[in-house]
């Protein structure tokens, strides 16, 4: 976060830009902490986000911590593509009711690694040795790609053209390349 000298805002307002920016952005209760005796928080915490040097102040910060972290709407997407388009057939096998082929993690392309939520491994009470693996909600991840990308609900509606369309060629050409390499990015 900056110093909050540098952003030319009131005490008051830049006291509530911290606590929103440190409080997982809930502005009822960074205005709250500002302005305790507030009776209606809500209405006036918005307002004060639509204020120009706060809303201004907002955006620098939220531009340093995207560029510090590379975050970039493409990468969100390729993220929640590689989860939303992974399945676990693609490099897990099994047959027969105990046996499982797992591959090494170092084998396991981005792709394939995204799909993944977690492992866990132990020891039954009875000493019998296990492995869990749980992946992450494909359902989720294709329905946040979508909103994402630019599709809106309803019937028959189609993506925005343009920058839309591209992205999302990019990604589908990503996936064919990935298909052809027998699963490996």
């Amino acid at each position: 976060m900056s110093d909050s000298n540098d952003w030319g805002l009131s005490p008051k307002h830049t006291q509530f830009v911290r606590h929103y920016l440190t409080n997982g952005r809930n502005a009822t209760d960074a205005y709250k902490r500002v302005y305790p005796k507030n009776k209606k928080p809500e209405v006036d915490a918005s307002a004060l986000l639509r204020n120009p040097k706060v809303s201004a102040v907002l955006a620098a910060e939220d531009a340093k911590i995207q560029d510090k972290f590379e975050i970039t709407r493409e990468r969100i997407l390729k993220e929640m593509a590689m989860i939303a388009f992974s399945k676990p057939t693609d490099f897990i096998a099994w047959w027969g009711d105990e046996n499982v082929s797992i591959p090494d993690s170092k084998d396991l392309s981005d792709w394939e690694k995204a799909s993944i939520a977690g492992i866990e491994q132990g020891i039954t009470e009875a000493g019998d040795r296990f492995i869990k693996t749980k992946f992450h909600d494909r359902s989720k991840a294709l329905e946040k790609l979508y909103k994402l990308a630019g599709f809106k609900h309803g019937a028959g509606q189609e993506p925005d053209t343009g920058a839309r369309t591209a992205l999302l060629k990019r990604i589908s050409d990503g996936l064919r390349k990935r298909k052809g390499r027998g699963g490996k990015a």
